[in-house]
């Protein structure tokens, strides 16, 4: 399933929860299509609006060798190295400047971009140009460890979103045949199911205000008859759940090649096992008096639409849908609007 590359940052992007983002830094992907060249441009229009606005300064600890007193006078280290006969002083004292681990990172990520194969010319040009005007921060080796207790703030909440485009990056590079070099892996099927279902979700969170949206958590509605059986249950959690007063629906997300299977005579049928799941939510929730409850298989396609409705027995409308990804993001915004109409 090949999706437009502007999709896959904007479905990125509202996964992120940073669907402000996508005004400040504006990227024009059309005709593109891999993912090592959306977030150079990314990070390039990106810490261009960091270099507007001014890169986020911290206050470091540095405990250097100087000529004058500046903070704390480091005793010993002066003593055992004889600095005080040389005119010198071993101090310790806060430095306020861009050499932080935010910055470390983005210059870190640049740095391997610029040695990824099958970048643009002109996005290796204006990376370089990047990396030379961070020359004041630091250079570190990335590993996963630097993505973590990241903290931020309203003053550089921008950041946020840079940090995770830079995480992105690093998750998906390996080593290249040549030393020192890398390349991109493609997504992997469970990354995109999980994209696809944060996307959504989070689209509904800010793209609608009628019901409210989670991921909710509930147990089977069984009756244990053996002492213990209940711990052996399996936790039953949706990928989405809207509801207000008067609806309450479920809806369940799957990203595959081909949305409908084909059966052993050629026929296109609905994968058994997805319905499966999604009545097990249904059968198993407790709606709250009013609530009218309705249960979705919500499928992503670039060519067949389908919109097939049923109902069940006990009076559940059970729909299986599809989005095409492959349209303009308003008229995707459009049809996930329709979904829950």
């Amino acid at each position: 399933m090949k999706i437009p590359i502007q999709n896959i940052y904007i479905m990125l992007i509202y996964a992120w929860q940073k669907h402000n983002e996508k005004d400040i830094v504006k990227v024009d992907m059309e005709g593109q299509t891999s993912l090592q060249n959306l977030f150079a441009k990314v990070l390039i229009n990106g810490v261009n609006h960091l270099f507007k606005r001014g890169l986020n300064r911290d206050y470091r600890l540095v405990n250097e060798e100087i000529k004058s007193v500046k903070g704390k006078i480091d005793f010993n280290t002066s003593i055992k190295r004889n600095l005080f006969i040389n005119g010198k002083v071993q101090c310790e004292y806060d430095e306020f400047d861009v050499d932080n681990i935010q910055n470390q990172i983005i210059k870190a990520t640049i740095s391997k971009l610029i040695r990824t194969d099958d970048i643009d010319k002109d996005y290796k040009t204006k990376l370089v140009h990047h990396s030379k005007r961070l020359a004041n921060v630091s250079n570190i080796e990335l590993n996963k460890s630097h993505f973590s207790g990241l903290r931020f703030n309203s003053n550089n909440q921008f950041y946020e979103f840079l940090l995770n485009v830079c995480e992105m990056v690093f998750s998906s590079l390996l080593p290249s045949e040549e030393k020192g070099k890398y390349k991109f892996r493609k997504f992997s099927e469970d990354e995109l199911n999980n994209l696809f279902e944060s996307f959504v979700r989070n689209f509904y969170k800010i793209e609608q205000d009628k019901m409210k949206v989670q991921s909710e958590r509930f147990k089977w509605a069984f009756e244990m008859i053996t002492e213990g059986s209940g711990q052996l249950l399996p936790e039953m959690r949706t990928d989405i759940s809207l509801f207000n007063n008067n609806r309450k629906i479920i809806i369940d997300t799957k990203f595959y090649k081909e949305a409908l299977k084909t059966n052993q005579w050629g026929k296109k049928i609905i994968n058994q096992n997805h319905l499966y799941q999604l009545m097990a939510y249904l059968n198993n929730t407790q709606p709250k008096d009013g609530q009218v409850l309705e249960g979705i298989l919500l499928y992503p396609t670039v060519e067949d639409d389908f919109d097939h409705q049923f109902k069940t027995k006990r009076g559940y409308k059970v729909s299986v849908k599809s989005i095409d990804l492959n349209q303009d993001f308003q008229q995707i915004s459009s049809d996930l609007k329709g979904v829950i109409a």
